[in-house]
């Protein structure tokens, strides 16, 4: 084996080593009859051919931000599946429509609105003070681009989140079980499109923890899903909980609460703020280390899992 392969082999299984300690089940053997299962959703400007090193750094940041919540859960590494979109973006894994009315059909109903949305946040980001956060959000626009302009790429991006999704869906056994989905940035406007139409009938309940996400900016809205669609956006239906994290001065994450609506006020998102103090406002790990973040994922694993009341104490 190379160096380098038993350097990666090492560092994935100290990862889930720590994943398996900081969050083992309760005193007693006592566990969940439910196990739900936690899809991990990325943003956009991740480094192609990167997957293991971005899985493995978002895990070992839900790991520490469990273990900064003083919480106890019963979560395993195995209970974690994570989609990876970025080579997709860079145009592998495309689909192939063999003419170009399939390509035109997956664009985003609205991804001619893009370009003025993109200004507007770009014009934004000139106003931080901070020379490295201005760059940092001015080069994070293409990969959205991509994906509402491109019907192949789109395409691809969302066969890999729906077969995700769908498989975490199910346990071993082929029984439904509840799903956990953190998505950050990009990740949560692909999270919203595909829960909100292609698995509008996904059987299994979503709890949904979005961290830095853009999917409640009315402009954002309009370029994903089409000038004349309604605001607030409905919430999707398979989603039975909705928490939304933002860190101060990332301007790109944006209020949940009145973006969205439900006649069901439990499905409603509700916004929390965090302060990070971080260089990069927008950074998804820094996002998921966060105390806050572990106190939410581990809310969500207790309520989905059914768990007893002293889940999580």
């Amino acid at each position: 084996m190379e160096p380098f392969t038993r350097s990666m082999s090492l560092t994935l299984a100290v990862t889930a080593a720590l994943l398996l300690c900081i969050v083992a089940p309760k005193a007693g053997g006592q566990s969940a009859a439910i196990r739900p299962a936690i899809v991990l959703v990325h943003g956009r400007d991740q480094p192609v051919g990167k997957r293991a090193d971005v899985e493995r750094g978002w895990r070992s940041a839900v790991a520490e931000g469990i273990t900064r919540s003083r919480l106890k859960t019963s979560i395993r590494a195995d209970d974690v599946h994570f989609v990876w979109y970025a080579d997709i973006l860079a145009g592998s894994q495309a689909c192939d429509f063999g003419t170009g009315l399939g390509e035109v059909v997956n664009r985003a109903p609205g991804y001619e609105l893009w370009d003025k949305v993109r200004d507007t946040l770009v014009a934004a980001a000139r106003q931080l003070p901070n020379g490295t956060q201005r760059r940092i959000l001015q080069l994070r626009m293409q990969d959205v681009g991509r994906y509402l302009g491109n019907g192949s790429l789109a395409c691809g991006v969302d066969n890999s989140f729906k077969a995700t999704v769908t498989a975490a869906g199910r346990d071993r056994f082929g029984k439904t079980r509840p799903v956990i989905i953190v998505a950050h940035s990009l990740g949560s406007m692909i999270t919203y499109k595909n829960l909100r139409n292609a698995l509008s009938d996904f059987t299994s309940p979503i709890y949904l923890i979005t961290v830095g996400a853009m999917i409640g900016d009315a402009g954002v809205q309009h370029a994903l899903l089409g000038a004349v669609s309604d605001y607030p956006a409905p919430v999707p239906l398979p989603v039975t909980w909705w928490r939304n994290i933002i860190n101060d001065g990332d301007f790109l994450a944006f209020k949940t609460e009145g973006a969205f609506f439900s006649s069901n006020a439990a499905k409603r998102p509700t916004d929390e703020w965090i302060r990070l103090g971080n260089v990069d406002r927008h950074s998804a790990t820094d996002y998921l280390g966060s105390p806050l973040f572990g106190q939410r994922i581990v809310e969500a694993w207790c309520r989905a899992s059914d768990a007893p009341a002293t889940c999580g104490k």
